[in-house]
């Protein structure tokens, strides 16, 4: 599944991300998302995904690359396409497609996505359809590191 190598401890830092080409942020971002998050630690708020920290958790995959200040003034009910929640996020993100920043984000708010470990059967699939979405916008970049 991880064809990068990333896990919850090794993950690539903010800078890491910013340098890469198109292609390969994209690919990082979700490999980095699908390899951090579990059920115990996914930016929930009672019911709410949020984009804040919280005591379990940096935030979402959107406000996780935040800074703190930026993460608590997106509005929580805002999607992460919205133009307010852009604004606040990294240069690097903001260039991503937004189909691409929905799906991911989507992966991580569904509770049926994740079990203790990590992705369960569910979650494999959605990342496994995003990865191929990926494949779609960048045919030769994504395409030699699919599973």
């Amino acid at each position: 599944m991880n064809t990068i190598g990333y896990t919850r401890d090794l993950q690539p830092t903010d800078a890491e991300l910013a340098a890469m080409p198109l292609a390969d942020r994209h690919h990082a971002f979700l490999e980095s998302t699908a390899t951090f998050y579990h059920s115990g630690n996914r930016g929930v708020d009672g019911n709410c995904c949020c984009y804040y920290p919280t005591p379990t958790s940096p935030g979402c995959p959107i406000g996780r690359w935040m800074t703190p200040e930026n993460a608590r003034r997106a509005p929580i009910n805002a999607l992460c396409n919205d133009p307010i929640v852009i604004d606040l996020m990294p240069p690097w993100m903001q260039e991503m497609d937004p189909w691409f920043r929905a799906e991911v984000q989507e992966l991580h708010d569904s509770r049926f996505n994740w079990y203790a470990c990590g992705l369960n059967d569910n979650g494999k699939a959605n990342h496994q359809t995003i990865l191929l979405g990926l494949l779609k916008r960048f045919p030769l970049d994504v395409g030699a590191r699919l599973p």
